[in-house]
């Protein structure tokens, strides 16, 4: 719930995306310390159509749901 409301809260005033890498280095202590529990993380997140993730060239970025910033 924390890595949501954090991408909730952080994309909220850009287009809804976040680079994998930013969520990384400034997202909640779990997502930082651990890269298997943010990849655990985005797959629950994911399965329940709240983000989705984007490979664009050698980035992987973090989409969310549109329904959640409004």
């Amino acid at each position: 719930q924390r890595l949501e409301f954090w991408l909730v809260e952080n994309t909220r005033a850009t287009d809804g995306t976040v680079d994998r890498s930013h969520v990384q280095q400034s997202g909640p202590a779990a997502a930082r310390k651990n890269t298997q529990t943010l990849d655990a993380c985005l797959s629950i997140l994911t399965n329940s159509h709240r983000v989705r993730t984007e490979k664009i060239g050698r980035k992987t970025v973090i989409v969310v749901n549109p329904a959640l910033l409004a």
